[in-house]
C-alpha cells in the first residue's frame, strides 16, 4: 500500500509539473530570447518571490539545514545572516542590475560584464563558460542529492539510478518545454510546497519533543555543549561573505534581477524573500535541529545528519513518507531546473554568437540541443564514481 501511494503521490506530483510546462507552453514566445529565458520580464512580486526562495533554497533547506543545526548546534545560527543579507544586497544592487537589463536588453550575466567592457567578445566568452562550468557540478549536486535522498527515504524503493533518470527527464522535459515561464510557475508551486512541510514538522517537532519549553529543556540537558558559541568569527565573516554575494553573482540568480517587471516588485519581492529565509528556513531549521537532541532519534550508522528530517517522520510518523518524497522533489527540482535555463542561456547568448552570426531562430533551436546535451551530461556525470 506505501509503495503504491508513493508512486502514485510521485505521478500526480509530475503530472502537475508537466500542465504547468504545457499552460507555459501555449503563452511563450519560442524564438524570442527574452520571452523564453526572462519570461519577457513580466514577473510579477508573487512569481519573483517563489522563484528567489525557491531557486536559492534547494534541498538543502530540507534536509541539509536542519541536519547542520543537529550536528553543531547554535553556531549555525550564522546561517540565518546570510540567508537574510543575501536579499538585502539584492535590494541594493537589483534595481541597477534591472534598469541596465531593461534598458539594454541583458539577458545573463555575460550580456552586463562585456558592454560594460567596450562590447568585449573575449569578456562576454569567457564569462559564459565560466557561468556554464559553474552551473554544471551545482546542478550535478542537485540531481545526485536528490536522488540519494528518494532513495533513502522511500526504503530503497526508488533506487538511486532510477532517481537520477527520472529528476532527469521531469526537469528536461519542462524546462525544453516551457522554458522560464514553466520555470518560474513551477517554482512558485514547489516553494510552496516545501515551505509549507517545514513548518508543519517545526509545528510537529514542537509537539513531540514535549512542547516549547519541555523540548528546549531536554535539548539542552542532553548536548549542553551544543548551546554555547565557540566564538570563532573567520568562519561566519568567510561564509557571510561569499553566500552573501551568492545572491547575485550565481548566473540563475543574477538572471531573476532581469526578470521582474518594475525595481519596485523586485524591492518587495526581495524584502518578502529575505523573511521567508529568516523564518522559513533558518528559524524553522533551528528549531528541527536542535530540539531534535532532546528527542529519541537515532541517525542511522554510515548516514550523515542530513538524514535527520526522514529519520524523524520515519520514527514519528511514518505516513508521512509519500510527502516527504514530493518535498524533496520539489525543493531540488526548483533549484535544478533554473540552473539548466541559466546555462542554456549563457550557451545560447554569449557562445553561439561568437562563432555565427545566426538569427534567434537559429540560435534557440541550437540552444534547445544544447540543454539536451547538458541534461544528458548530467546523467553520465551522476552515474560514474566521480558523480
Amino acid at each position: 500500500m506505501t509503495t503504491f501511494l508513493t508512486l502514485l503521490g510521485i505521478a500526480l506530483y509530475l503530472a502537475l509539473m508537466f500542465y504547468i510546462a504545457w499552460r507555459a507552453y501555449r503563452t511563450n514566445k519560442h524564438d524570442d530570447p527574452e520571452d523564453w529565458f526572462l519570461m519577457g520580464r513580466g514577473a510579477n512580486t508573487l512569481m519573483l518571490v517563489g522563484t528567489m526562495f525557491a531557486t536559492w533554497f534547494s534541498t538543502f533547506a530540507f534536509l541539509g539545514g536542519p541536519g547542520f543545526f543537529y550536528k553543531i548546534g547554535v553556531n549555525w545560527l550564522l546561517f540565518g545572516f546570510f540567508n537574510a543579507m543575501g536579499p538585502v544586497l539584492v535590494m541594493i544592487l537589483g534595481p541597477r542590475i534591472w534598469a541596465l537589463g531593461k534598458t539594454f536588453g541583458f539577458i545573463t550575466p555575460g550580456d552586463l560584464l562585456a558592454a560594460y567592457y567596450n562590447s568585449s567578445r573575449r569578456i562576454r566568452i569567457l564569462t559564459g563558460i565560466i557561468c556554464i562550468a559553474v552551473l554544471f557540478p551545482y546542478s550535478a549536486i542537485q540531481i545526485t542529492g536528490i536522488a540519494v535522498a528518494l532513495n533513502s527515504i522511500s526504503g530503497g524503493l526508488i533506487a538511486f539510478n532510477a532517481g537520477v533518470l527520472l529528476i532527469a527527464v521531469c526537469v528536461g522535459i519542462y524546462s525544453f518545454v516551457g522554458g522560464s515561464r514553466a520555470v518560474v510557475w513551477t517554482d512558485v508551486v514547489q516553494g510552496f510546497i516545501f515551505a509549507l512541510l517545514l513548518v508543519a514538522t517545526m509545528v510537529l517537532v514542537i509537539n513531540w519533543s514535549g512542547g516549547w519549553t519541555e523540548g528546549w529543556l531536554a535539548a539542552t540537558n542532553a548536548r549542553p555543549e551544543l548551546f554555547a558559541f565557540d566564538g570563532g568569527a573567520g568562519n561566519y565573516i568567510t561564509l557571510m561573505t561569499l553566500w552573501t554575494f551568492g545572491w547575485v553573482l550565481t548566473p540563475h540568480l543574477w538572471q531573476r534581477l532581469y526578470m521582474a517587471d518594475s525595481p519596485r516588485t523586485l524591492v518587495k519581492g526581495a524584502a518578502i524573500t529575505s523573511v521567508l529565509a529568516l523564518f522559513v528556513v533558518t528559524f524553522t531549521g533551528a528549531v528541527i535541529g536542535m530540539m531534535s537532541l532532546g528527542m529519541d532519534i537515532t541517525i542511522p550508522e554510515g548516514s550523515s545528519t542530513d538524514a535527520l528530517v526522514p529519520e524523524i517522520f520515519a520514527q514519528y510518523l511514518p505516513a508521512m513518507g509519500v510527502v516527504l518524497v514530493i518535498a524533496v522533489f520539489a525543493a531540488g527540482m526548483s533549484t535544478l531546473d533554473s540552473q539548466m535555463i541559466s546555462a542554456t542561456s549563457s550557451f545560447t547568448q554569449d557562445l553561439v554568437p561568437s562563432v555565427s552570426s545566426a538569427d534567434n531562430h537559429q540560435r534557440m533551436r541550437l540552444g534547445r540541443f544544447f540543454e539536451i546535451a547538458f541534461v544528458l551530461a548530467l546523467v553520465a556525470f551522476a552515474f560514474s564514481p566521480q558523480g
